[in-house]
């Protein structure tokens, strides 16, 4: 996942070579805006996380906003060092998605089932988890434009057509 693929970049460029984390890190943090804190609450439905419970806990100590108080827009950056934990990434825009979609009731009791082994047990969590799943994601205009193009090509029946 992107979260761990920054924590690689840091072990890369402290242990093996600086220049080729760098250039990780600066790639990686232009495709920051995954770890944004009204994203990161998706990362409750990737089954092999273990930190649902960090998670849950850290939203739920972190005060409710009202979702006409939620910025809209692009998310500002996000800052990841080799210690951040992806609960840290959690503030009060993290409650959008279980605003949008009503859960917001829900998180105490999948606290509760998340210590005890039980959230697949929790229907509304599983509703949740089959959301996520099949969010339909563009990262930004540029991959678009690329399958644009590569629908393009694909589409020439000839090789003379594709060199045109």
């Amino acid at each position: 996942n992107d979260f761990q693929a920054f924590k690689d970049s840091f072990t890369i460029q402290s242990e093996f070579s600086a220049d080729i984390g760098d250039s990780m890190l600066k790639f990686f943090s232009t495709h920051s805006w995954y770890l944004s804190p009204k994203v990161v609450p998706l990362v409750l439905a990737d089954p092999d996380f273990s930190g649902k419970e960090a998670v849950i806990e850290k939203l739920l100590a972190t005060t409710m906003p009202d979702i006409q108080d939620i910025p809209t827009g692009k998310p500002a950056p996000v800052i990841i060092d080799p210690n951040t934990e992806m609960q840290e990434l959690i503030t009060d825009e993290s409650w959008t998605i279980f605003k949008v979609l009503n859960l917001e009731n829900e998180l105490e009791l999948w606290q509760k089932a998340v210590t005890e082994r039980k959230l697949d047990n929790i229907p509304y969590y599983n509703e949740f988890c089959h959301f996520v799943k099949n969010m339909n994601v563009t990262n930004d205009a540029a991959e678009r434009n690329i399958a644009l193009i590569q629908k393009y090509i694909n589409s020439a029946k000839k090789e003379e057509s594709r060199q045109n």
